[in-house]
């Protein structure tokens, strides 16, 4: 299938990501059963999975069921944090070479994206001193990147780019994407909890939110989910640019 050199960059990290991600989660499904099946051991787990501590000494815990189910959890809550992390970077990444790409096949649509006045004009000093077309071209796309980054949302800089190019989707696949690509913002300024916006964007419910606490279980099953809607999301986005001639494929 044909797709730009921006899908090509992302569809390679997120292969990469998912990859990480399932050989992580075998492995800690793997060892933790390893270690249930040799509990009151009188050993650590870093012990009883053949390690020491000298090498591994965060493993310290004994291994008892408690400690073991505790070490795991816990453990499991990081990773697939980090992959919704590291999956908003990677679409962020999308949308910065996107708009490079957007700029290069139509520079004037991508300079509507430009607010400031003294973003939109150029100098002849400027212009001399870029010294060619392509220059220029990197220059604005720079700074329309920038000016789309003020929002401090990669949701809202994707909306940017939605709007500018006329790009629709069908059901609830851009509404849902935007949900699980909130969380990264959660993660990072609310310890992982729901907040406000966060209920308002989830009313389907399509993350499971425990009422009381507003506590959100980051397991495997959440940061797969989320990495496939994104996936989904980005792979239309590249289709219509396509399809419609607005950006060319990447032989």
């Amino acid at each position: 299938m044909a797709t730009t050199k921006s899908f090509q960059v992302f569809d390679s990290k997120i292969q990469s990501m998912k990859s990480v991600l399932q050989l992580t989660d075998l492995a800690l499904t793997k060892a933790q059963k390893f270690c249930m099946s040799r509990k009151d051991n009188d050993k650590t787990v870093a012990e009883t999975l053949g390690g020491s501590l000298d090498s591994h000494s965060q493993l310290n815990s004994p291994n008892k069921k408690k400690d073991i189910q505790r070490t795991f959890i816990t453990n499991r809550n990081t990773v697939n944090r980090q992959a919704i992390v590291d999956l908003y970077r990677a679409i962020s990444s999308y949308v910065k070479n996107i708009v490079r790409e957007l700029s290069e096949r139509d520079p004037m649509q991508v300079q509507s994206l430009l607010i400031k006045k003294e973003d939109k004009n150029m100098s002849y000093p400027d212009i001399i001193n870029l010294g060619s077309y392509e220059a220029i071209i990197e220059d604005m796309a720079a700074k329309v990147f920038r000016a789309m980054e003020r929002k401090q949302s990669t949701p809202d800089m994707l909306k940017d780019i939605i709007q500018i190019t006329n790009i629709e989707f069908e059901g609830d696949l851009l509404d849902d994407a935007l949900t699980y690509l909130e969380l990264q913002n959660l993660i990072i300024h609310n310890d992982g909890k729901a907040d406000s916006k966060f209920l308002e964007l989830n009313k389907c419910n399509i993350v499971r939110v425990e009422e009381s606490r507003k506590k959100i279980s980051y397991n495997y099953l959440l940061s797969s989910i989320a990495i496939e809607k994104v996936y989904e999301l980005c792979k239309s986005i590249d289709k219509q640019l396509l399809d419609r001639a607005i950006l060319l494929p990447n032989n």
